[in-house]
């Protein structure tokens, strides 16, 4: 098979599933799983062999899909070492995502549907990832918000799923907004040949930008390359869930726990991070980009981690966790680095894919979300759960050797030079406080208390569980990713190089940087254990002597607040402009045409005498006088 034909059938088989779903084949739904886990196979394997497979110059193949005089829009693949390495991670990520949930879903009514819906996702994914056209990229990328929407609210039987589904949504479409403009901005400022349509070509756009052509201001005095920068961006920070469009994450845990694994670690939230790594020259090309790219998701990494440190539900732990680590991500894309931000990107998918499936482990034996109660009930009884927590938590932490210390390191290696010493700062602040709450969170569940309060009721879906071959499917897939985690953090060499990057790149360099890195390990892991590991500790955390602090923290730093506010101040705004306009304008309006209707009606009746010599007269009198006018005239 050609690589043409390789990608129609890595993007195609996720949705032959859905597709099975849709003409009512949902009726059987071991079919569905059974096809599922059959094309999510096939897709796994089409990302491998297009990633081994692609020549080192790389590889296109589009076909026209619709055009005008002046625009061209294209259907294809663009097949790089970032585009391939990117699918290998979303393909390999939802092959254990859906063997994962076959334990987890088994005894679910719906499990069809839910098959059927992560199959889409999985499709729309990988054609955000392959496609050529940034047209097409964008119908992917709203494709992904459709089905991230469907699955988050997948039990809609629950109020706060259906509420989260729409936050979810509607968030994600402000940042939309921004990349819709940024792409039609975009089109606008591409020069082209005279007589040939313009498009919006990823080659196309690269070339644009390593040539320097897109030159001059947007009305005068706003740079082209830098309004184009800060509207794509703002799709980046509401896809992958950057301050202030962030709040929509940590509620979209109330979808299934493997949900949260494949949307919110490696996927969905990672696109926007992608995106930005596809695009990097053009966002490198304005200084003001750059920066607001880095200022964003310093302050995001520092902000995140600070709520993860005393919540504790630990599916919303986790949640606030991915912002903090997506920030890294960007932090190292935008201080110049064309391999630190994607390398933390593949380690973070898989040490917090591991975590997440493990955390529907400990939700599956406890019956509850709460890192308290599931101590209490399951503590460390669980082998599997408990090698997938220590090593997801460990490589998280940045525990030295582990993925998660390999690839933070480069980025904070990226950070360490001049010009960077605010952000440097924040990005150690950082780490410590991921160390924090990650040995918090391994301390409150292997290392419980006998003294803790009352727990939580359980949520009464995810207990509705049995023990058995699911629960063994779902240990046997957290084993296999926690030990192909321990050695994620050793593929940089293999990754840059496949990137076509030295591998230099990804070196460890144990110099004072690295120094620093480890006692900020040192600093948040020890406070943590202080505070929750050690033995009669009290669990409340350092932060429970700053009440006020705290409960910022336990709230978002009020953000979700400050949104509901703007939204009903708008809400009301609009509306009071409705009535003005309904009551002032259409029913005036309508009231005086009616006034006027029955007034004019009187006056025509008044003159109705029924004297037909008085009507002849008045007739010729105005006869006379017209013509007395045209005369004169």
């Amino acid at each position: 098979m050609t690589l043409t034909m390789w990608s129609a059938v890595t993007i195609g088989a996720p949705l032959a599933t859905f597709l099975i779903f849709l003409i009512g084949l949902g009726k059987a739904p071991k079919l569905v799983v059974g096809m599922s886990l059959i094309t999510a196979g096939i897709a796994c394997l089409g990302t491998w062999t297009l990633a081994l497979g692609i020549p080192s110059e790389g590889f296109q193949s589009t076909v026209p899909w619709a055009a005008t005089a002046d625009f061209s829009v294209y259907l294809g693949v663009r097949l790089t070492g970032l585009t391939t390495a990117m699918g290998l991670v979303v393909g390999t990520i939802h092959l254990a995502v859906q063997m994962y949930s076959v334990g987890y879903m088994a005894h679910d009514a719906a499990k069809a549907r839910y098959f059927a819906v992560l199959s889409l996702f999985a499709s729309a994914m990988l054609s955000v990832v392959y496609a050529a056209d940034l047209v097409h990229t964008f119908v992917a990328w709203e494709l992904v918000g459709l089905s991230s929407y469907l699955l988050i609210g997948f039990w809609n039987f629950k109020p706060s799923a259906a509420q989260a589904a729409k936050k979810a949504f509607i968030m994600t479409r402000f940042g939309d907004l921004g990349l819709f403009l940024g792409l039609v901005l975009l089109m606008l400022a591409i020069p082209t040949q005279a007589g040939q349509p313009s498009n919006l070509m990823i080659a196309t756009v690269l070339e644009a930008v390593s040539n320097q052509t897109i030159q001059g201001s947007f009305f005068g005095s706003l740079d082209k390359t830098t309004v184009i920068g800060l509207l794509l961006l703002c799709g980046i920070v509401g896809k992958s869930a950057q301050f202030p469009l962030h709040s929509w994450l940590p509620d979209a845990m109330e979808g299934p726990t493997p949900v949260s694994s494949l949307l919110h670690s490696a996927t969905m939230v990672a696109a926007g991070v992608y995106l930005f790594a596809l695009l990097q020259p053009l966002f490198l090309a304005s200084a003001v980009t750059s920066t607001t790219a880095l200022a964003i998701a310093a302050l995001t990494a520092v902000m995140a981690a600070g709520v993860a440190m005393v919540h504790s539900d630990m599916k919303r732990v986790l949640a606030w966790s991915s912002i903090s680590q997506l920030s890294f991500m960007l932090m190292g894309l935008a201080a110049g680095s064309p391999v630190a931000g994607f390398f933390h990107l593949v380690t973070h998918a898989g040490f917090k894919c591991l975590l997440f499936l493990t955390a529907g482990v400990f939700i599956h034996l406890a019956h509850s979300g709460e890192m308290v109660v599931i101590g209490r009930k399951i503590g460390a009884s669980s082998k599997a759960a408990s090698f997938g927590l220590v090593v997801g938590a460990a490589s998280l932490a940045g525990v030295p050797f582990l993925a998660g210390f390999m690839s933070k390191e480069v980025i904070l290696g990226q950070l360490h030079h001049q010009g960077y010493e605010g952000f440097y700062a924040l990005a150690l602040l950082g780490s410590a406080m991921t160390a924090y709450y990650a040995t918090r969170m391994v301390a409150l569940i292997l290392r419980p208390s006998q003294n803790m309060d009352e727990e939580p009721a359980a949520d009464t879906h995810e207990a509705a569980h049995d023990h058995g071959l699911p629960e063994q499917i779902m240990a046997g897939v957290v084993v296999v990713l926690g030990v192909a985690t321990l050695g994620l953090g050793w593929v940089g060499p293999q990754l840059s190089a496949h990137l076509g990057q030295s591998a230099e790149l990804v070196a460890i360099h144990w110099n004072a940087g690295a120094a620093l890195a480890i006692a900020a390990l040192l600093l948040g892991a020890g406070l943590a254990w202080y505070d929750f590991g050690r033995a009669n500790s009290e669990r409340d955390g350092f932060l429970s002597g700053l009440p006020a602090i705290e409960d910022m923290l336990k709230e978002g730093w009020y953000i979700d607040r400050f949104w509901r506010w703007v939204s009903d101040s708008i809400i009301a705004g609009l509306t009071t402009c409705a009535l003005f306009i309904d009551r002032r304008a259409i029913d005036n309006s309508v009231d005086r045409l009616a006034d006027g209707t029955r007034e004019g009606g009187g006056v025509a009746a008044s003159l109705q005498s029924g004297r037909l010599q008085w009507y002849v007269s008045v007739t010729l009198g105005l006869v006379a006088v017209v013509l007395a006018l045209l005369e004169w005239k």
